[in-house]
């Protein structure tokens, strides 16, 4: 049974399960003397059994901490917890991915493996210099932080696996192998003197690393047996085929420095991992130089650096997603529409905000497949549209149920949807009508439950800036359609989106005064005079707290209440509706730059709503922890409405850098969801929909040097 949190292990508090192998189980926890963040892993009570394999175990271990390397996760200890005689080591804490999780199908780029590559080889080649082999290299055992810097795990728990197990069976352990009959590895990237069960040394690590090189460049394993059987032998017996011969443009010194590495001869491998990492340095000169003189060894389809445009570019921006982007909208095609996610993990159902998100750059590609399902998820919709006009939030694929909850902009959403791809002039109106009892104080503006927007685990409530940038939007979009058959009644729409717009700027416009009267004056149910009522009493005001001397679109406005936070999509989606004139667009973009917010592109909100804040709420748990989230989260699909805004501006310097800032980041994170406001690190699932979709859609904006949303 796992720990629970709060509790201890010595003086480390537990934290939170990470992970679980076959020694036993991961936490993080937190040293409670010095305050840091450590690993446990905590061994298995099956495990060291006898006191001599628990002497040889602790010996081991102790060989293992002495290693101090940059690309080493550091052995800090090995304990036992004098309370319940749990036998643990603790090990430093990282943050990041492992390279299991960024490798994409179709391989990394070449600069990535090789520059992945080199480090690890150093690790080893420190390693091996104090007779340490790890002998389980492979994706899963490399984190790579958000610096990009490699980071080996379970140095040495391989070979101190095999002590437990040997300890468990009552054997003693062999010093230069593991004990008799005891396989240590990963089969498919086990070198064959591994799978032969004879000793190994360090060149055993030299030919798992060309295994891991061989996947990070292609996608595939260079032994990809169906069963452990047929891999072990394919290992012995099977040289694969070069790297270049699955993925084109890697070069042949690629070949040759791999298929070194994977010589069944140990003694025809490289000599030493520092050889090794000599030859992998060697070429990553070569792909530098090649890049610089704009030629690269291959074709930079993906990236892990964020915010770091390349030479070599007679690319367009934005261009090298693209492909990458259709794989991921695809993964998310299924017979009832576009599901939010493509994984297997994520969300399946088919959401009007997220499918109509998504519609706004899909509709460019050409793929019938992706087409098929956009113009299917507006009929599900449709199909369940509510009897008052209302579309719902999303339609389950599997049960094929409606859900309403976070009703406020999926209509909107529809209705600007469909006028790019298949109009429906009957349906919108139908739609608008449910929105017009919706503005429930007759300002013409909508009012909303709380957290019932794209924010739908959130505090905004009330009037909304971004749903009501919406409804201008729709209004606009409506219109536009109606102009060339019905000139009135397209006047009509024209006229309530135009007031909606002045409503807009009349009430959400902060002018960085310290005024909050003026936006919350509309709630009042009597006239009033400044700060009293019509009999002359003074009125509560709210203060304001946060941004004070800012100028900027409020994110709601609630009753005598308003949110004091930056809403990035909301005040983007001013700009795009016409809403923000040339100078509310360049203070809007002024605060995005001084703020950081586009560091990558974009941070949802600023500042962070933080625990005792009047936005703070107790339903956030977990999900909406500051920099989580909705709450300072980093979110692509916001970067992409950030591009097209710059475009709208005439702002293309700055928005071509903007998409390659937003390129590297979703081919970082694959389509990811959502990254930490803090690390950027992928938090989210990836193959987002919206993700893929708003990526194509800011390249194409970019391309064009237009933008068009009805």
């Amino acid at each position: 049974m796992p720990l629970p949190a709060g509790s201890l292990l010595g003086p480390y508090e537990i934290l939170t399960l990470i992970g679980a192998g076959g020694m036993g189980e991961v936490y993080q926890a937190r040293d409670t003397r010095l305050g840091r963040l450590v690993a446990l892993k905590v061994v298995s009570s099956d495990r060291l059994t006898d006191a001599r394999g628990r002497y040889r175990f602790a010996q081991e271990a102790r060989a293992v901490s002495a290693l101090n390397h940059p690309n080493i996760v550091q052995l800090y200890d090995f304990s036992q917890d004098s309370a319940t005689g749990t036998d643990f080591l603790v090990l430093e804490y990282v943050r990041g991915k492992t390279l299991r999780e960024i490798i994409p199908d179709y391989g990394l780029p070449l600069s990535e493996v090789l520059n992945f590559g080199a480090q690890i080889a150093g690790a080893l080649a420190a390693a091996h210099a104090v007779g340490i082999v790890h002998r389980d290299i492979k994706p899963a055992n490399v984190m790579i932080t958000p610096g990009l810097q490699v980071k080996i795990l379970d140095f040495g728990v391989a070979k101190l696996a095999a002590l437990a197990v040997a300890s468990a069976n009552g054997e003693t352990a062999q010093m230069e192998c593991t004990a008799p009959g005891i396989l240590v590895g990963t089969a498919a990237y086990m070198s064959p003197e591994q799978v032969l069960g004879e000793p190994v040394d360090g060149r055993a690590d030299i030919f798992s690393l060309g295994c891991l090189l061989y996947e990070a460049a292609t996608g595939r394993l260079p032994f990809p047996g169906s069963n452990m059987v047929t891999i072990m032998r394919e290992i012995a017996t099977v040289d694969p085929p070069p790297p270049s011969s699955l993925v084109s443009g890697l070069p042949a010194d690629f070949d040759r420095v791999i298929a070194r590495a994977l010589v069944k001869e140990k003694d025809q491998r490289y000599a030493a991992a520092s050889d090794f990492a000599d030859a992998l340095d060697s070429l990553r000169d070569s792909n530098r130089s090649g890049q610089a003189t704009g030629h690269s060894l291959r074709d930079q389809n993906t990236s892990l650096e964020i915010g770091r445009a390349r030479s070599g570019a007679s690319e367009k921006p934005g261009e090298k997603a693209r492909r990458p982007a259709i794989e991921a909208l695809r993964r998310c095609c299924c017979p009832w529409g576009i599901k939010a996610s493509g994984r297997r993990h994520g969300h399946h159902q088919i959401w009007a905000r997220d499918s109509m998100i998504t519609l706004l750059g899909a509709r460019f590609t050409e793929d019938e497949r992706i087409q098929s399902a956009l113009r299917t998820s507006l009929s599900i919709l449709k199909e369940h549209q509510s009897p008052s006009g209302a579309i719902p939030n999303n339609v389950d694929c599997e049960t094929q149920r409606p859900n309403f909850r976070a009703y406020a902009d999926g209509g909107l959403w529809w209705i600007i949807g469909s006028s790019l791809v298949a109009p429906d002039i009957e349906t919108s109106a139908r739609i608008l009508h449910w929105y017009e009892c919706q503005d429930v104080d007759q300002s013409g503006l909508l009012s909303m439950h709380e957290a019932s927007d794209w924010h739908d685990l959130f505090c905004t409530r009330g009037k909304g800036l971004y749903v009501n940038c919406l409804y201008v939007l729709a209004l606009r979009a409506v219109a536009r359609q109606l102009a060339t058959t019905d000139h009135a009644r397209s006047e009509r729409y024209t006229e309530r989106a135009d007031a909606a717009a002045r409503k807009l700027n009349a009430l959400f416009w902060y002018q960085g005064d310290g005024e909050l009267l003026p936006h919350i004056a509309h709630t009042f149910s009597t006239e009033n005079r400044r700060d009293q009522d019509a009999l002359g009493r003074k009125r509560w005001l709210p203060v304001k707290k946060h941004l004070s001397d800012e100028r900027y679109y409020l994110p709601y406005l609630g009753f005598r209440a308003v949110g004091e936070w930056f809403d990035s999509l909301g005040n983007l989606l001013a700009i795009l509706a016409g809403v923000a004139d040339e100078e509310q667009t360049g203070t809007i973009f002024d605060f995005i730059a001084r703020h950081e917010l586009d560091r990558p592109p974009l941070f949802s909100l600023y500042p962070v709503v933080q625990p005792g804040d009047p936005d703070w709420r107790d339903y956030y748990g977990t999900r909406n922890l500051p920099h989580h989230y909705h709450n300072g989260g980093v979110w692509p699909f916001i970067g992409g409405f950030y591009v097209a805004a710059l475009v709208k501006a005439g702002r293309m310097d700055a928005a071509v850098v903007q998409l390659e800032k937003l390129t590297n980041l979703n081919l970082r994170g694959e389509f990811n969801e959502w990254y930490h406001g803090e690390t950027v690190e992928p938090m989210g699932v990836q193959d987002q929909a919206w993700s893929a979709g708003m990526q194509i859609f800011a390249t194409e904006c970019v391309s064009r040097g237009h933008v068009s949303l009805h």
